[in-house]
């Protein structure tokens, strides 16, 4: 059967110079039209606030303008977005007297950290680091690429959760994000290679891989501080 002329989508035309367009986003009120002629902003306003109530006009038109692209809400006071802050006040006497309390009662009952206790988490880090860097050039010759590509090839080691917060406790352990090139499978690379690595260390303990997991990971002791170490590939071919 042969094309009919009438299955066949017309041609996208242009859009006039004098339109806008308007990419949708969470934040930024309705946001539902793909264009916007520019001329469209004053009727819309004016026909808003026929409908609103009093108390809400001025906040939901400048919501929807927002969304439509027509406007930006901009002031003089120092803030972004719509509504002001709650208050721009600093503590009173009280909240800082039960603050020192808080502090207080987390040193007495040893919930914070020691200093030495932060400093060997430092080092474990440290030697994680050294670990992976190690590793993901050991494992890249191995797959048999060139010298010059093992020279470049590079992970890293983020920290996340408790304790880049700041807000973890003596004991808790420390999560953490490897971060690899393109060619670092997880299977062979990381839970293999890498898992074989860290059996042969010394300060090494306790090491518990979980490929199948929700969120594969490798559990594991380096002098008695616990790591949960996950992966992540990037597509990059050498990681900067």
């Amino acid at each position: 059967m042969g094309d009919r002329e009438d299955d066949r989508s017309p041609p996208a035309q242009p859009k006039p110079k004098h339109w806008r367009s308007v990419r949708s986003s969470p934040d930024r009120g309705m946001g539902i039209m793909s264009f916007v002629p520019e001329e469209a902003g004053r009727p819309l306003r004016q026909n808003l606030l026929k409908v609103l109530p009093n108390n809400s006009k001025e906040l939901s038109v400048r919501r929807v303008c927002e969304g439509c692209g027509m406007s930006k809400v901009k002031n003089n006071s120092g803030y972004h977005g719509v509504t002001e802050p709650i208050s721009l006040s600093g503590p009173t006497e009280k909240y800082l007297m039960q603050t020192a309390e808080v502090e207080k009662y987390l040193s007495d009952a040893r919930l914070d950290e020691r200093q030495d206790e932060a400093i060997l988490r430092e080092e474990v880090l440290g030697k994680l680091d050294q670990t992976v860097k190690a590793w993901i050039k050991k494992a890249t010759r191995i797959s048999g690429y060139g010298e010059q590509f093992v020279h470049e090839a590079n992970a890293k080691i983020f920290t996340f959760g408790s304790y880049r917060l700041g807000v973890h406790g003596p004991g808790a352990d420390i999560d953490t994000l490897c971060v690899v090139p393109r060619h670092a499978t997880r299977n062979e690379y990381f839970f293999r290679w890498l898992h074989d690595i860290l059996a042969e260390m010394p300060e090494v303990s306790e090491l518990h891989p979980v490929p199948d997991a929700h969120v594969p990971v490798l559990g594991f002791k380096i002098n008695g501080v616990s790591i949960d170490l996950l992966y992540a590939n990037l597509a990059h071919a050498v990681i900067p």
